[in-house]
């Protein structure tokens, strides 16, 4: 029976929405790192970058979670007032292991010019490990310092900004997020020629199975 794509226009909504948002604090990011814009202190400007990335962070999980509302609900009726990415991106792989985006790229045929098939992309992206270990050290820093504790070592933080900007963008820049059906994936592109976000409902030809033993 084929998926009624209408019953999923609201997730395809919200999903862009989270990937729109995202656009936008990678941009603010970009302003303090090419020193276009600045808060006016060095302290400042690393304690806002910080903020953005962990919010982006935070919109990458919620951005999951919109896409598999209904599972994840059965499990935590509480599901709307999480807000820390670990313990959402932790609850949501129990229901979809599959639930990290899968970073991919386009083959464009010389001739037609046309995209001629979708690889994945292998290295160079955000892992679900420096996933972690990104919102964590970006969280450090969300609090005021104690002025009886070592100073932050803001120059050796900032320095991994750039890299940390780098794999969030070829995680997100072309992607496929797979649902818990296993028929059916979104496929985001992140900009395409007016600028904006494009989602997509993909559904699998054939039983899932078949295509596994090809």
């Amino acid at each position: 029976m084929a998926t009624n794509v209408n019953s999923y226009t609201d997730i395809l909504n919200k999903y862009t929405a989270c990937m729109e948002q995202i656009k936008l604090r990678m941009e603010s990011i970009l302003f303090i790192l090419k020193k276009e814009r600045s808060t006016g202190y060095k302290y400042t400007d690393t304690e806002f970058i910080c903020l953005q990335f962990r919010k982006i962070l935070e919109l990458i999980a919620l951005a999951n979670l919109v896409s598999n509302k209904e599972q994840y609900a059965i499990m935590n009726k509480n599901f709307a007032n999480h807000y820390h990415a670990k313990h959402i991106l932790r609850d949501i792989e129990k229901v979809n292991p599959n639930y990290y985006p899968i970073p991919t790229r386009q083959i464009i045929d010389k001739k037609t010019k046309k995209v001629k098939e979708t690889v994945n992309i292998e290295e160079g992206y955000l892992t679900k490990e420096e996933f972690v270990t990104i919102y964590d050290e970006c969280s450090e820093l969300m609090h005021a310092e104690n002025p009886f504790a070592s100073p932050k070592q803001l120059d050796i933080l900032s320095s991994k900004f750039q890299s940390w900007y780098n794999k969030i963008l070829i995680l997100l820049n072309h992607h496929q997020l797979q649902l818990v059906d296993l028929n059916l994936q979104i496929w985001v592109i992140m900009n395409t020629d007016n600028g904006r976000v494009s989602t997509n409902l993909f559904e699998r030809l054939g039983k899932v199975e078949d295509s596994e033993q090809d």
